[in-house]
């Protein structure tokens, strides 16, 4: 019984060892808001800095040659045909060797970027201005997205892919769809003006989005019928 024992103890201690999180050394300009890999090295966005590492997190070096100092966070990082886009609040930049240097894509250092997705080899992005824009050639130039059949269109904050449909979200608490790649919309959702839908993400054959204070939504038939709450 005790040899039974010990090995009991043995096992959940080796589990619980293996699963506990550790920090990482560095980052030390506040919070992080986007992470991708890229060529074996973590990027992530920080406050208004870019960082990376070679060693899995063990160490962190500055990466932000060619942002301006007038960026105060970069939410949104992705990687297309060799080439990492970086969404900040102050317009687009792309980087063409891994993220060493930076160039800024000329879209206005007005428009924030909350959200980046890819779809097809287009690249679309959630703002707070138009307020959805569009790239054909990996993110040098922006295209605005027409939202004219909408009265006051709200600040987007996300943007998910679903088959040939694009769905983005933001303030507000609507939802809104596109089938022909964002040449127009449909409102997919309308919820309570409170709720401001923070994320959302597309898992099988549904869409869930997460909101400030009404908890999380989903829908099962591409926003046709209307969507539910999973989680208050």
């Amino acid at each position: 019984m005790k040899t039974k024992l010990t090995l009991v103890f043995l096992t959940v201690f080796t589990y619980f060892s293996l699963a506990q999180w550790q920090p990482t050394k560095g980052l030390y300009s506040g919070s992080a808001y986007s992470v991708i890999i890229s060529n074996n090295e973590i990027i992530t966005g920080t406050d208004g800095v870019i960082y990376k590492s070679s060693d899995n997190g063990v160490t962190w070096r500055r990466s932000s040659n060619g942002l301006p100092s007038v960026i105060t966070y970069i939410r949104s990082l992705v990687k297309i045909n060799n080439r990492i886009v970086a969404g900040t609040d102050a317009g687009v930049y792309y980087s063409t060797d891994n993220g060493d240097n930076w160039i800024s894509s000329g879209l206005s250092n007005t428009v924030s970027v909350y959200d980046i997705a890819i779809k097809g080899s287009d690249l679309f992005i959630a703002t707070n201005q138009n307020p959805v824009y569009k790239s054909t050639d990996d993110g040098s130039t922006w295209t605005a997205l027409d939202f004219s059949s909408f009265p006051n269109p709200d600040i987007m904050t996300c943007l998910t892919v679903k088959g040939n449909d694009l769905y983005t979200a933001g303030y507000g608490g609507t939802v809104y769809k596109s089938t022909d790649n964002g040449v127009n919309w449909t409102q997919s959702y309308s919820g309570p003006p409170f709720y401001v839908i923070l994320t959302m993400v597309t898992a099988g054959n549904d869409i869930l989005f997460g909101t400030d204070g009404g908890g999380i939504f989903k829908t099962t038939n591409d926003g046709e019928i209307g969507y539910q709450r999973i989680v208050d």
